[in-house]
């Protein structure tokens, strides 16, 4: 992929934080496929609170995406 390219990330309606852990681990794998380092993730249509998966993006998915 060009060093400019980017895999967006678009969340829409409610939700919870296993739909969340889902489409964190997809965009993960996708992440690897690609391969991708850069990810835009929109919450603009976003239904609700984001903030019941904030403690496993920043202890679980953080990581494994930096890696």
């Amino acid at each position: 992929m060009p060093g400019n390219a980017y895999i967006y990330a678009h969340w829409i309606s409610r939700q919870y934080l296993d739909t969340v852990q889902k489409g964190g681990h997809a965009y993960l794998d996708l992440m690897r496929e690609q391969p991708c380092h850069k990810l835009l993730n929109s919450h603009e249509e976003l239904v609700g609170p984001w903030d019941v998966a904030n403690d496993w993006i920043s202890t679980q998915w953080m990581p494994l995406a930096i890696s």
